[in-house]
């Protein structure tokens, strides 16, 4: 995530089955996101910074070939449920 200053990040180890995965990702200092500059772990006042002035959002993906075809769909950003 880019934005108010700051470019934060989320390092997990989300391994995606054969089937369609879901993913939960909290926008606060309970999960683990770190600064893009720093690899430091951010405060909520700096997640709050991003997503007051949010200018990116990035998702990087890996697949493995030998598994077959992948993809993403239906991000959603908002309150968790």
């Amino acid at each position: 995530l880019e934005g108010g200053g700051y470019s934060i990040y989320i390092d997990g180890t989300y391994v995606p089955g054969q089937t369609w995965t879901s993913y939960c990702i909290r926008l606060d200092e309970t999960a683990l996101w770190y600064d893009a500059a720093t690899h430091q772990r951010v405060t909520g006042a700096q997640i709050g910074a991003v997503l007051s002035d949010l200018s990116e959002l990035k998702i990087r993906g890996w697949c493995q070939r030998t598994v077959g075809t992948g993809g993403l769909d239906g991000v959603f950003l908002g309150p968790a449920e």
